[in-house]
């Protein structure tokens, strides 16, 4: 028999008993279709039922509805809850109506659930007792159980006029609750009303009595049963044998907690809008419960130690099987419950069970899984649960096979043994074989039955000791009469964008710790500036944390203190001395610059600015170096045109070398420290061809303005010449800072460059230059060295820029020039070119060497030809449609051309071609075809 492994073919099921109901519709020839806290998907009209694990209710866990059961709402036709054992709830305004002088006296009728209900032992308004002393005289509260035949309330029918005889509320528990107006009493308006309530009457089919009980498997029978909440099943369809057993078995006392205590509880509420599988598997929740609709009757199981029923053997397994085992998805070895503590004012909490031991196993890694345990309120229930499900969880081998139908001898929910040789199971447990518990069971067309199964061990219900909880903290009641300060304020500073055109502005950001007395009320914030003795009030705020805008780059400083409720301050905690730098504060560099190639241009991208005042009215400035290395930005010449703040990418022109990018922040400031960049040697992919370079270095014989050429460098003239200068020599200091330079200038080229016809060609221009502070020395800082930015303080405010003229005239005659255009490299269709650099410094004291200066033009490669031609009886001339710059390469196709042919070209040129076709001494006509390349 052949078995396959699988892992987690129903992995799932690992969890069973965590949460649980059926997820399915019971079919009409079901033999066994399960409704349970292992329960699953049970498709409709399926013949068995299957038992595997169930997923979380979104919307359904214990935090979700936790605020609305103790929330006073007003209704008329909300749906009334049904609260089993013991639970507080708030409950649902369904009459108000004043009464007395001046409407002295509120009345309100406060519907809290379905009834009959045992008993209110307690109220609370606003979680406090409502017999508490401030509430002396003010508060009296009527509580009605919900009895079928309940009268009306005559105290309240008697003080207003809206509520009569016939308001009774049948089969409604209710509170009816008087208030006297009082400002102390009642200082934030109604109270919100709870009430401590044991919850409805269930019948006992061990006693055949009706009463108050919060065993499980009473709660849920009577769910099942009840016409007017719950599923209306008769009592027929009921399996009280098993009813019996599961209350028998809820009602054994363990000790967990070092207490006694009885097994399982049910404590909780039923939301009647929820669907009855919802509603089943949240109360199967309290005991580790699910049940089994079989032989016509509802059956209740509880996941327990159980004893194996049945052998599955050779004798009965038929066909090919499948083993699965469990992954870390369905394996844990932490599990938080959550449920409602009575304990914390009945809010939700969570009970922890951890297992080191299982980490370990785990290689350290934490798997961790939250459950719901809606209907259990005691911490040491909600452990021992969470243990079971923690040790179960570990147990995860699942078999599904094929069996004759003997296999129907076995429901869904019992525990078997697998006895086969093949994983070698027939040896164990003394040779009766390894234990599993029936997930599913379903009825095959072939007459065949097959089985799912989930590994069973006893161990996992073995819940340990676990530890008493401490649930009463000590009470640490302050003294109104002090308040404790705030501590650890601190400011940040930010910039933020105004609306409309104000730009951007600058913010600074208090918080706070909060005071750790529990009567503060609110906390009030001051500031001012550090050179001022009075501080101005910013805000009085319930928060830790205020806002200080458009704040200007000087020293401030800040306070808070704390008030309590009945008005007393605590002693101010102060900032002092914050500095705001505001919009000075240069920007962040730019990140993650990157470079594609593309159709002739570079494409950048980089990250967004994280500054704001970059985003909003600044901008991305770019340069560019005819290095691959070693390139900085101040030897490098502005490249594009700069790009809004909020962009991400630019296209520029593409050329060899270095592309570098700074951020400009909307005053002006550009980013500090290493520029990014990235570098190509890849200019273009379109094979071109050098024509002509125009090379002013070394002795740029150009015509200058404001520049001048020495010791083979162009740089800007002095604007104090040396004849001006008066005193005598020795008092001069440092000639090249005597009246600095001049601030821009331009360079001519020597001559034009000419083509000698019109073509289209790609002109790129190339400058090399260094940039520097004239009489900067180390003599002649003052400063200390830790301060200073740079060793050589390097300028960044000097750029060049190379420009272009055309004309499709000769320019040895008197052509007609176009005007001038900045570029880097440019496409262009003339016969003639000529250019001039500009060169522009931001102080006198910043000088640049240009010591390479050149402008090369490529001409790109082009193909020309045709077809079909026809060489005539003699030669003849072939002139392309646009002629080249040289002489290009020539391919001649001749067809149906004959062995004794000879072809004959002559006279190429830039221009065209001359050809023929000779057979002996005559010339013969021929079709042919040419290709010329070349540029």
């Amino acid at each position: 028999m052949a078995v396959t492994l699988v892992t987690a073919v129903v992995g799932s099921a690992v969890t069973s008993a965590v949460t649980g109901v059926v997820a399915g519709v019971i079919g009409a020839g079901a033999v066994a279709t399960v409704i349970g806290a292992t329960a699953g998907a049970v498709v409709a009209g399926a013949v068995s039922g299957a038992l595997t694990d169930t997923p979380d209710l979104a919307n359904e866990t214990v935090e979700a509805t936790a605020s609305g059961l103790l929330i006073n709402k007003a209704s008329n036709n909300a749906s009334i809850p049904v609260i089993y054992g013991t639970r507080r709830v708030g409950g649902t305004r369904v009459f108000m109506e004043v009464s007395g002088a001046d409407n002295k006296y509120l009345h309100i009728v406060l519907a809290v659930g379905e009834g009959e209900i045992h008993s209110f032992t307690q109220y609370y308004l606003n979680d406090i007792a409502y017999n508490d002393a401030r509430f002396n005289n003010k508060v009296t509260i009527t509580p009605h159980t919900g009895a079928d035949d309940q009268t009306v309330d005559t105290g309240l029918s008697g003080a207003v006029s809206n509520w009569t005889s016939n308001h009774r509320l049948r089969g409604t528990a209710y509170l009816y609750v008087k208030l006297e107006f009082d400002q102390d009493a009642f200082p934030s308006g109604l109270p919100t009303i709870t009430a401590d309530v044991k919850g409805v009457k269930v019948y006992d089919p061990r006693t055949s009595t009706t009463a108050w009980s919060d065993n499980p498997a009473l709660c849920i029978r009577d769910y099942l049963t009840n016409e007017r909440y719950g599923r209306g099943i008769p009592a027929s369809q009921i399996d009280d044998t098993s009813f019996t057993a599961s209350a028998n078995y809820c009602d054994e006392n363990v000790t967990i907690g070092g207490v006694s205590k009885k097994r399982y509880s049910c404590d909780g509420v039923v939301n009647t809008q929820s669907g009855s599988m919802v509603i089943l598997k949240k109360l199967l929740t309290s005991c580790r419960g699910f049940l089994i609709f079989t032989g016509g009757k509802y059956k209740l199981v509880l996941d327990k130690i159980e004893t194996a029923v049945f052998t599955f053997s050779e004798d009965n397994i038929v066909g090919t099987w499948n083993i699965g085992l469990g992954n870390k998805q369905v394996q844990y070895n932490r599990i938080n419950a959550n449920f409602f503590n009575p304990l914390r004012q009945w809010q939700p909490d969570i009970a922890v069970v951890d297992s080191p031991t299982l980490r370990t196993q785990d290689n350290g890694l934490l798997l961790e899984k939250a459950i719901e345990l809606p209907f259990t309120s005691d911490i040491d229930r909600a452990k021992m649960i969470a243990t079971v499900n923690l040790n179960q969880s570990r147990q995860q081998m699942t078999v599904e096979f094929n069996s004759t139908i003997e296999a129907l001898r076995c429901e869904v929910g019992d525990v078997v043994y697998v006895k086969h040789p093949t994983p070698s199971w027939d040896t164990l447990n003394g040779g009766s074989g390894k234990k599993f518990r029936v997930i599913k069971i379903r009825i095959q067309n072939t007459d065949e039955v097959k089985v799912s199964l989930l590994e069973y061990d006893a161990n996992a219900y073995d819940f340990g000791t676990i530890a008493v909880t401490d649930t009463s903290p000590n009470a640490n009641l302050p003294d109104l009469t002090t308040v404790v300060a705030p501590s650890n304020l601190t400011a940040t500073e930010s910039l933020y964008d105004t609306i409309g055109s104000a730009g951007v502005k600058v913010r600074v950001d208090l918080n706070w710790t909060a005071s750790a007395d529990v009567f503060v009320k609110e906390y009030n914030v001051e500031w001012k500036l550090s050179s001022d003795s009075t501080y101005n009030v910013l805000t009085t705020t319930r928060s830790t944390s205020a806002r200080l805008d458009d704040v200007d780059p000087l020293l401030h400083d800040f306070r808070v203190r704390a008030v309590n409720t009945i008005g007393v301050s605590s002693d101010y905690l102060t900032l002092s001395n914050f500095t705001v730098a505001g919009l000075t504060t240069p920007p962040e560099n730019v990140q993650n610059l990157s470079f594609i190639s593309l159709g002739g241009y570079a494409h950048l991208s980089w990250d967004l600015a994280n500054d704001l005042d970059v985003r909003v009215g600044g901008n991305v400035r770019f340069r560019h170096s005819s290095l691959t290395n070693n390139a900085n930005w101040s030897s490098s010449t502005d490249i594009g045109t700069a790009v809004a703040g909020h962009n991400t990418n630019a296209v520029l022109p593409l050329l060899a070398g270095s592309y570098m990018a700074k951020f400009v922040d909307s005053t002006g400031n550009e980013s500090t420290g290493v520029s990014t960049f990235i570098s190509t040697s890849v200019p273009n992919i379109v094979p071109m061809n050098q024509v002509v370079t125009s090379t002013q270095n070394p002795n740029f014989t150009g015509n200058k303005t404001n520049l001048i050429a020495v010791d083979n460098l162009l740089k800007f003239e002095a604007d104090t010449l040396w004849d001006s200068f008066v005193g005598n020599f020795d008092t001069w200091g440092y000639i090249d800072a005597m009246g600095g330079t001049d601030l821009s200038g331009t360079y001519e080229f020597d001559n034009y460059i000419d083509l000698g016809s019109v073509f289209t060609s790609r002109v790129t221009g190339q400058i090399v230059f260094t940039a520097f502070t004239s009489g900067d020395t180390i003599d002649a800082r003052t400063n200390y060295m830790d301060t200073w930015a740079d060793f050589d303080n390097v300028p960044n405010d000097i750029n060049c820029d190379l420009y272009i003229a055309s004309t499709n005239d000769d320019p040895a005659s008197s052509p007609t020039w176009t005007d001038w255009a900045k570029f880097v490299v440019a496409d262009t269709r003339a016969r003639a070119l000529k250019f001039k650099l500009t060169a522009k410094s931001g102080d006198p004291t910043h000088q640049i060497n240009i010591t390479g200066l050149n402008v090369s033009v490529d001409f790109p490669d082009r193909v020309q030809g045709q077809r079909g031609l026809q060489t005539g009886t003699g030669a003849v001339n072939v002139t392309y449609d646009s002629p080249f710059k040289i002489t290009p390469s020539l391919g001649i196709t001749i067809v149906d051309m004959h062995s004794n042919d000879n072809l004959v070209i002559t006279n190429e040129s830039a221009t065209g071609f001359t050809i023929g076709v000779q057979h002996g001494a005559s010339y013969h006509d021929h079709e042919f075809n040419y290709v010329a390349r070349g540029y």
